[in-house]
This record gives structure tokens, C-alpha cells and sequence, in this order.
């Protein structure tokens, strides 16, 4: 498929996600925060998920990353009004 890049620039944003996550629990100060670029990088991957998806005109896959990233947004956006200024 001419598409396949977008399929795995995704798969690799999903991959390497978890390393600021995994970076701030173990080196951070707090074990209960959600790093911000963890979130990024999911955001990331579920776009150019939904992209190659949409491309290819597979649809298990349009659907379950476009409710990944509309779940992904929502956690955005209660980081953002739960943040002190």
C-alpha cells in the first residue's frame, strides 16, 4: 500500500510514548502525574493512526483512533483547567 508510512509514523509515536511517562515516574518527584508529552505523542500517533486508516479505507482502524483521540483530548483538556496559572 503507497500509504504504509503513515501506519508506522504512528506505530512509532505509540511506541515511544511511554518513555516521558516512564522517565517522570522513575525520575521525577511525583509517581501520580501524567506527563504532558506522554499525551502529545498518543495525540500523535492516533492522528496519523486515523490518517493511514482513512488512506487505506480501513475502518476498524478510523474508529477506534478517532475514540482514542477524542478520549486522548479530553484528558488534555482536564490537565489544562486543573493547572495552576
Amino acid at each position: 500500500m503507497v500509504y504504509d508510512f503513515l501506519g508506522f509514523i504512528g506505530g512509532f509515536f505509540y511506541a515511544v510514548c511511554f518513555i516521558p511517562q516512564l522517565y517522570s515516574m522513575f525520575c521525577g518527584k511525583n509517581n501520580n502525574d501524567v506527563n504532558i508529552y506522554y499525551i502529545y505523542c498518543q495525540i500523535l500517533g492516533a492522528s496519523f493512526m486515523i490518517s493511514y486508516g482513512t488512506l487505506n479505507q480501513l475502518l476498524p482502524i478510523i474508529i477506534l483512533n478517532a475514540f482514542t483521540l477524542f478520549c486522548l483530548l479530553i484528558v488534555l483538556y482536564k490537565l489544562y483547567i486543573s493547572t495552576p496559572d
